[in-house]
Formats: C-alpha cells, structure tokens, sequence
C-alpha cells in the first residue's frame, strides 16, 4: 500500500470516492443530502487540488488503484485569534475492504507531517456528529472538540 500525491489523471476516481464518502454521510445523516448537481460543481473543485505546487491538498491510498483519500487546505487566517497556522482536513474516505487496517490513520498522519512540514502547525478537523464512528475515529488520533456548529433548518433531523 502506497500513500502518495494524487495526480491530475486519477481525477474521476477520485470523484468516485468522493461520491462513495457522500454515501456514508448521507447513511449516517439523512439530513446531509447532495444537491442535484453536486458531482459538477466537486469535479470542478477537485481540479483547483492541482494548482498550488506549494501544499499537496490530496493524498491517495494506492493498492492496485485507489482505495482511499485525504484532502485538505490551509486555513486563511482573521488574525483575530491567536493560533498557529492551520490546515484543515476536508474529506477523508477508506473502502470498506481497507478499513480497520489502520490505513486512514496513515493517510491523517501523511497529511498532518506535509501540512507541518509547510509550516502549518495546527490541524483542525470537521465531521458529521451523528456519524459516531468517524468521530471515535478523530478522537483515537487525538483530536479534540474546539467548535460545534448548530443548524436550525428544515432538513435537521431532531
């Protein structure tokens, strides 16, 4: 198993992963729902993965093809907080036939060593609450909860 830098190529894979993570959120979340033309508008914002040569915003888990990614950014900053400067983690997905062999775990660590070795000291992380096993999973890597985003709206599930 290989984890690497994606490459421009592997786009529709990638997207395809992309949708199978939007499967387990909606599994986990009735509420958390693609709109129609969800797959268009992340294909288009995946490309935007390949043009900072400065920060690799995605990693893939290669085993004979891809069998899981991580994708994040740095965190513009307000400079209204003292905090070091961030990378967040947007996406990360496993296949299912790759979980529970720590591989997720690699890909976080891989990004986290490029993200400080950048100079982004801080990593922050967001999830679905009510998918409680990949906040367990967060929390086995020592993330902890800073903020908690509340949402009053007609698709919350109470």
């Amino acid at each position: 198993m290989e984890i690497r830098p994606a490459q421009r190529p592997e786009l529709p894979e990638l997207i395809h992963l992309w949708e199978q993570l939007m499967i387990d959120g909606e599994t986990a979340d009735p509420s958390y729902r693609r709109a129609p033309e969800a797959t268009d508008r992340m294909r288009h914002y995946m490309s935007s993965w390949f043009e900072d040569p400065s920060f690799t915003r995605c990693l893939v888990a290669d085993s004979v093809g891809l069998v899981g990614f991580i994708q994040g950014a740095p965190v513009a900053p307000l400079g209204i907080l003292d905090l070091p400067p961030t990378a967040r983690i947007g996406d990360l997905w496993v296949s299912p036939a790759h979980r529970r062999q720590g591989l997720g775990r690699k890909l976080v660590e891989a990004f986290v060593e490029r993200a400080t070795a950048a100079g982004f000291l801080r990593t922050e992380v967001g999830t679905l609450v009510r998918d409680e096993r990949a906040v367990a999973f967060w929390r086995s890597l020592g993330f902890v909860d800073r903020n908690v985003i509340l949402a009053r709206d007609p698709y919350a599930c109470g």
